[in-house]
C-alpha cells in the first residue's frame, strides 16, 4: 500500500497500471477488489511511456 500512496502523493498515475499487475502478481486477494474497481476507471499506460 506504500507503493499505492507514493503513486498518489507524487500524482504519478502512469504507474497504476504496473501497480495493479504487482498487487494481483504478489497474491494479495484482500485488495483484489480494489485494484479491479482501478482497472475499471483506468486507462494502462503504454510501456513505452513508462
Amino acid at each position: 500500500m506504500r507503493a499505492f500512496a507514493d503513486l498518489m502523493n507524487n500524482r504519478d498515475g502512469r504507474h497504476l497500471h504496473h501497480w495493479i499487475i504487482q498487487i494481483q502478481a504478489d497474491g494479495l486477494p484482500a485488495l483484489y477488489p480494489f485494484t479491479a474497481g482501478l482497472s475499471r476507471t483506468s486507462t494502462p499506460s503504454s510501456p513505452d511511456s513508462a
